[in-house]
């Protein structure tokens, strides 16, 4: 089956032609993620009557044997009569002890023995008259035996002359829980003035009313709260009640309400809650509401579940069928619901608009209207016309802590007949505290996640809204407060908290309720202390000696570095850095940094980059981190080829002069590559004739000036020249013949002069560093002088900087 899709299967087809009444249980068998992650109901139609019943599946649960089912009798005719049905659900059988009441305080026993898989059914009036019981009503319990096999017991009620028919809901009980506020509701109960919708007789009035049984050794006063809905308003009603004693049974009855005014009689529907002291299922409510014939009529089921997501059975919809639904907040604070119905074998959907509800209000939902008016849903679509059948779900978006109820009646105008459907809840299936394991650094704090698993799903959601009671089992190690841990002293501890979350329960006879629930779990919390050296680190490409050492107290863990481009100024090409980790580390060690030096898709070589580089073993991470800096190759190149004699000689200006010269071409048209701004398109062969390409590595000085150079360490030292030559002892004395007059007029140089912006108007002016050295080849010339273009033709043609 498909998530959210609906099945029929014909039992009597299945079963095939047989002779005389037939009646039995069904087993189902399936693969799923949780024992609720199938709905199942069986429905039973008496052909010709206004005469139908629903079942509701159990789930088969190791641990619920010895409970008792209870629930009520009621025979409102002289002809009306019922079945107990009490199956086996094991193969183990069972031998089952029914216990009827009635209100004088008669009681009579039967034993019904049950082979494995066995259904029987025993007459309501039949045992009644056994045991002769006064009055129309009492109480029933069915109670398997010691080391009996799990069982299943429902009462049915009908009446053939008057077309009566009624489910009379049964409930596990185990009466070992403390006594403590018990409430239950039951939603869509029918007040005296049917809601037209239903397609009953003009005229017809219900007469609406309660059972509440007292299963229980000790009296119960309970307190009836009627929750009403009108056209255009709604409110709350409160039902005067008495004390029940114990194992009585009391009727109480809703149409007073409506004659003393308290409630309106034009209100058509209620929510009915009870609320009781004791134990669960203490106090058992059975709901109906008939016209005076019997004819006429419904039930709404009571319970006490409040969820975050209902997944419903099959809505319908047809020429004599409807389906209302109603959803309501049962909390004391605000919630959103969210209803969507599934068609088409749940490959459609349409969904309703999210409504927020206050505590206590409803909302209701005809599908006839929806489907036959075509009204559309949030997202504009409409349910097809011919569509006649789909399922449903309700949510509280976001939700792991339910506050929503749900109830859907099937109507039958046809019978002017309406029975109820339930729908199962989802929960908790499973909670944790992530990340897990939790890495911390001594000193350090950080968020942990209370996760829980929904058992409809099987998604992991974050429930940490919801938690309470942090703690650690060793504060020595760390911390704990919702839902910040703090480290304290390297080592390992557990973090502890607990969530008030929905779970689905089976408690009560295999059947599913959802109930809020405490759930304690555990999360490990490792404690260390990391950290790294060198700060900083200058590499080329072609390097294999570089490494980042780290050390980590704490216990043994996974050590993987955080490795991420911070910047690649005027480059066209980045380079990629790699640095292994260790699966179990702890102590200290070395890691080998390791620079690609692939060529870039754009065509350039050289790849750059300056790079941040952070040691972290499970999930804790050095507080100071490791600066990877990457110049381009060429640019460690050409500063070798042209000045590495000069920095042999121990000349530290020549190649910072020459690099700042290269760098004030960024941004010039007039030179290759000084519009694209990068290294790799200014150092080019036809520009620079001592580009060295032997050299693959970061070797030194020009590695140092590089990386200044590249990461804007070092500002212009030759006053935005973006030329440079070496200078002949000529033209050396030429140079300093014009520097000392202040001519504006260029002398006449050799051939190593580049003549940038000789035909430039205003021409060239050169510059001449004297910090700079002589020429390491002896003319006795400066190592290099530098050329740029004239602010104006009538300022000297050479000038001095330092």
């Amino acid at each position: 089956m498909h998530p959210n899709e609906v099945k029929d299967i014909d039992l009597h087809s299945a079963i095939g032609s047989t002779s005389g009444p037939l009646y039995g249980s069904v087993l189902l068998r399936f693969s799923g993620h949780h024992p609720l992650n199938i709905f199942t109901a069986s429905i039973v139609h008496h052909e010709g009557y206004p005469i139908n019943f629903h079942f509701d599946a159990v789930v088969v649960t190791p641990g619920v044997e010895r409970q008792s089912h209870e629930t009520v009798w009621w025979l409102p005719h002289n002809t009306s009569d019922g079945f107990l049905i009490v199956s086996s659900l094991t193969a183990r059988g069972a031998r089952v002890r029914v216990q009827m009441s009635d209100n004088l305080g008669h009681v009579f026993s039967s034993v019904v023995q049950l082979h494995g898989f066995e259904t029987r059914r025993e007459s309501i009036r039949d045992l009644v008259l056994s045991g002769r019981l006064s009055g129309s009503y009492g109480g029933v319990r069915v109670l398997p035996d010691k080391n009996s096999g799990q069982i299943k017991a429902e009462l049915v009620l009908f009446d053939e002359s008057a077309g009566f028919s009624a489910i009379m809901k049964s409930f596990g009980r185990a009466g070992d829980d403390q006594p403590e506020e018990h409430s239950v509701r039951g939603p869509l109960m029918a007040l005296s003035n049917p809601d037209p919708r239903l397609g009953l007789p003009a005229g017809t009035t219900l007469r609406p009313f309660l059972f509440l049984r007292n299963t229980s050794r000790h009296a119960i006063t309970p307190k009836i709260d009627v929750n009403w809905q009108a056209e255009s308003m709604a409110g709350v009603a409160q039902l005067s009640t008495s004390t029940i004693p114990p194992g009585a049974v009391r009727q109480f009855d809703l149409l007073n309400l409506q004659s003393s005014h308290q409630v309106p009689k034009d209100a058509h529907w209620a929510t009915v809650s009870v609320s009781y002291q004791g134990s669960e299922n203490d106090l058992i409510v059975l709901a109906a509401s008939y016209d005076p014939t019997f004819r006429y009529g419904l039930q709404t089921p009571f319970f006490s579940s409040l969820s975050y997501a209902w997944k419903g059975g099959r809505w319908e919809v047809g020429p004599d069928h409807d389906t209302f639904l109603t959803v309501g907040n049962g909390a004391n604070k605000p919630a959103q619901a969210a209803v969507t119905f599934f068609y088409n074998g749940a490959s459609n959907r349409y969904e309703v608009p999210t409504r927020t509800l206050k505590p206590g209000e409803q909302f209701f939902i005809d599908m006839a209207e929806i489907v036959h008016n075509q009204i559309p849903d949030m997202n504009g679509k409409t349910i097809p016309p011919d569509i006649t059948s789909g399922s449903y779900e309700v949510l509280e978006p976001g939700a792991f802590a339910g506050h929503l109820y749900e109830n859907k009646i099937h109507i039958d105008r046809a019978y002017g007949t309406a029975v109820y459907g339930c729908a199962f809840c989802c929960g908790a299936q499973a909670v944790e505290l992530a990340p897990d394991p939790f890495g911390l650094l001594t000193g350090g704090s950080g968020d942990m996640s209370f996760m829980s698993e929904d058992s409809c799903t099987a998604t992991w959601g974050n429930a940490t809204s919801l938690s309470f009671g942090w703690n650690t089992s060793n504060s020595a190690i760390a911390t704990a407060s919702s839902p910040l841990v703090h480290g304290v002293a390297a080592g390992s501890t557990q973090a502890n908290a607990t969530a008030n979350l929905t779970k689905p329960s089976l408690k009560f006879a295999g059947t599913p309720a959802c109930q809020s629930q405490d759930f304690p779990t555990s999360g490990p919390v490792n404690v260390r202390q990391v950290s790294q050296s060198p700060l900083a680190i200058s590499m080329s490409t072609g390097d294999t000696n570089q490494n980042i050492s780290v050390t980590e107290s704490g216990p043994a863990g996974n050590l993987a570095f955080s490795v991420g481009l911070t910047s690649n100024p005027n480059s066209g090409c980045a380079s990629t850095v790699t640095i292994p980790g260790n699966s179990n580390f702890s102590g200290s060690a070395g890691f080998k940094v390791s620079a690609s030096s692939t060529t870039c898709t754009n065509g350039f070589g050289s790849p750059s980059g300056i790079f941040g580089a952070t040691a972290c073993v499970t999930g804790a991470c050095s507080a100071q981190g490791t600066t990877i800096s990457i110049p381009p190759q060429v640019l460690i190149q050409v500063l070798y080829g042209e000045a590495h004699g000069q920095a042999a000689a121990g000349d530290s200006i020549s190649e910072p002069a020459i690099g700042s010269s290269i760098k004030d071409r960024f941004g010039r048209s007039e030179f290759p590559g000084g519009s694209t701004s990068t290294y790799q398109a200014v150092v080019i062969a036809s520009q620079y004739a001592g580009i060295n390409t032997s050299i693959t590595t970061g070797v030194n000085p020009e590695l140092s000036v590089a990386i200044n150079l590249f990461n804007g360490t070092q500002s212009d030292t030759v006053a935005g020249s973006p030329c440079f030559f070496s200078p002949t002892a000529a033209d050396w004395s030429a140079l300093q013949a014009a520097l000392k007059s202040g001519t504006a007029t260029m002398p006449s140089l050799s051939s190593n002069d580049p003549r940038c912006y000789a035909q430039s108007s205003p021409s060239r002016q050169i510059v001449y560093k004297s910090s700079i050295g002589k020429n390491v080849n002896g003319n006795g010339a400066p190592a290099f002088v530098f050329e740029r273009q004239k602010s104006s033709n009538t300022v000297p043609a050479v000038v001095q900087i330092q």
